[in-house]
């Protein structure tokens, strides 16, 4: 699930100013169909999310902070829909920023729009997770 998934040069800038190139909560992973317990049980592993998006100079993704400001964490927090009611079957969402650094150092396109995709998938034990909402992959524009 995506947020912010298109940048202009003009708004990094702007954000790289205002608040040190961070676009927060830019998208998110959201994995279905699970309990707490059974994400606990099943010892779900939290992607890091890959691709050419995530390779570009200049640009970080990083798990969002539990709060504005404070510490990257290691891994992604996770949010759950009724986080007290462990059994029952609910979204459990991960947050992440995008940051651009400073200076600018990003390949924006001159008089066009380029697109960068971005890939994670959910894994137990080092295999996919079953389903069909495991892996997804969505595209990030600059403009």
């Amino acid at each position: 699930m995506i947020d912010k998934n298109s940048f202009g040069q003009a708004e990094v800038q702007d954000a790289i100013y205002a608040n040190h190139g961070i676009f927060s909560s830019a998208f998110w992973l959201a994995l279905d169909d699970f309990s707490i317990d059974t994400f606990n049980s099943f010892n779900v592993a939290i992607p890091t999310p890959t691709g050419p998006f995530a390779s570009l100079p200049g640009v970080t993704i990083s798990p969002l902070p539990a709060t504005p400001g404070g510490p990257t964490p290691s891994l992604p927090i996770p949010v759950y829909e009724n986080p007290t009611s462990t059994g029952i079957i609910q979204q459990i969402r991960f947050s992440f920023d995008v940051t651009f650094a400073s200076p600018l150092i990003t390949p924006f396109p001159v008089c066009s729009t380029a697109d960068y995709s971005l890939t994670a998938t959910f894994t137990t034990n080092g295999t996919a997770v079953p389903g069909a909402n495991s892996q997804a992959t969505v595209n990030f524009e600059l403009a």
